[in-house]
């Protein structure tokens, strides 16, 4: 394996120049080397990711949402804009059973119920749960919510009976082996049944944009596995002060090529794969989304 850094000051991602810090490498031909596998390892991060999404997570959907019967009111407005990235790929939920994974506040859980999906969430946190569920209860619909690690939640009681598992924003970085993700989603999807995931672009997550927003830096390693300390993403919600005790989750970013690989190897069949431009620096991607089915 060639071990080599090529020195690189400028390369072009969709016709944007990233510029690499003065003479220090930007581009790595190697992988795997920080990033620990297996369950053992896997179950350190969860740890450390309970605690960050256990810390003030209710406080900050009221903040950023409102309290849950008000934002039930604008998810009973119009449930399909909640789902409007992603709705195309779903042919239809009334009367479908899905998964949502890693769901978090119940936002899109409760939409896809309130479009008369049977929806269950499994999500890491009890905060969460307490809002997700005052949420559909304000909503009038029902949920199913689990507080489990996905990782090494025991899901024979739901093997086979899902017709979509459902993934959104922010998922795949708390995992650091993919095979225990999608070991459970193949395990829980009927035959025939579709995943539908929806990830923020891996290349997004390196780049930085400049005073002016027209071109980016590209920041650390592409094909870099190390683990970084992070606070719960909803920080955001809340002063400099308050965050300063904030306990820190356990993130490593994914190559787009190790997803779909992680994907394929688990004996899904691969449906599609499209990119998104980013919202607001559009020659660059956001997101994108990967469909897979289950072979019957």
């Amino acid at each position: 394996m060639d071990m080599s850094k090529p020195e690189v000051n400028h390369c072009y991602v969709t016709g944007v120049s990233l510029i690499g810090s003065d003479a220090v490498p930007v581009i790595s031909q190697t992988t795997d080397f920080l990033r620990p596998r297996g369950l053992v390892s896997q179950l350190t991060h969860s740890s450390a990711n309970k605690k960050a999404w256990s810390h003030r997570a209710y406080e900050a959907w009221v903040r950023g949402y409102g309290v849950p019967q008000e934002a039930a009111v604008a998810l009973q407005g119009d449930p399909e804009y909640v789902m409007r990235e992603t709705w195309r790929h779903f042919g239809g939920v009334k009367g479908k059973a899905i998964a949502n994974l890693l769901g978090s506040n119940g936002r899109r859980a409760v939409a896809l119920a309130l479009l008369g999906a049977d929806v269950t969430v499994v999500d890491i946190s009890a905060e969460n749960r307490r809002y997700a569920l005052e949420l559909a209860e304000a909503a009038d619909v029902s949920l199913e919510y689990i507080v489990a690690d996905v990782s090494a939640w025991n899901a024979s009681s739901h093997a086979g009976n899902f017709d979509y598992v459902f993934l959104e924003y922010g998922i795949l970085h708390y995992f650091v082996d993919l095979s225990l993700l999608t070991q459970r989603i193949v395990q829980i999807l009927k035959p025939g049944g579709r995943l539908i995931l929806h990830e923020f672009h891996p290349i997004v997550k390196k780049c930085d944009p400049d005073r002016d927003g027209d071109r980016f830096y590209l920041r650390g390693d592409y094909f870099g596995s190390e683990v970084e300390e992070k606070p719960a993403p909803y920080k955001g919600e809340f002063s400099a002060a308050e965050i300063a005790d904030f306990p820190l989750g356990k993130i490593t970013y994914w190559q787009l090529g190790e997803v779909v690989t992680a994907v394929c190897d688990c004996g899904l069949v691969m449906k599609s794969l499209s990119e998104t431009p980013h919202a607001q620096h559009t020659t660059l991607p956001g997101t994108y989304t990967l469909v897979a089915e289950k072979p019957q």
